[in-house]
């Protein structure tokens, strides 16, 4: 039950040094296309969430943050 923002922070706390990370997740939001859908929880089976194209685009942004 995480945010696109927090799943992005998480990633980007556990995988990089931890320079800067704000910046670093937000610029992903801003390439991939996220910005609007950032405070949008990515869903489950019992909560609507995140469209299936956003989860693509949120599962790129967490593999491009390892």
């Amino acid at each position: 039950m995480l945010t696109a923002r927090e799943h992005l922070s998480f990633a980007v706390s556990m995988y990089r040094d931890g320079d800067d990370d704000s910046g670093v997740v937000d610029g992903l939001l801003a390439d991939l296309g996220l910005e609007s859908c950032a405070e949008v929880i990515a869903g489950c089976p019992l909560a609507r969430g995140l469209s299936s194209g956003q989860l693509r685009r949120l599962s790129l942004a967490l593999a491009l943050a390892k």
